[in-house]
């Protein structure tokens, strides 16, 4: 979050997670966060802490075929 004159803005990033298989980008998680560094980071804890949401379980998939996953930014909101 920022302040300009007075005014709290916050800027968030829609992004996407996804892995590379045979040459492929196949994206299979969409998220918004205002820290996508800090959410990448959850993302890997989760899946190894075990927790049972759709996209950690198929973290833990990739994981298990030697494939690792990445974010990409989609787009950047700005709100005050």
């Amino acid at each position: 979050m920022l302040t300009i004159k007075g005014k709290k803005i916050v800027i968030d990033f829609i992004y996407a997670l996804f892995y590379i298989l045979d040459g492929k980008k196949d994206y299979f998680y969409v998220g918004r966060s205002e820290d996508v560094d800090r959410r990448m980071g959850q993302h890997r804890s989760n899946a190894k802490c075990g927790a049972t949401e759709d996209s950690r379980e198929f973290i833990r998939t990739l994981w298990t075929a030697a494939l690792d996953f990445d974010h990409e930014i989609l787009a950047t909101i700005t709100t005050d």
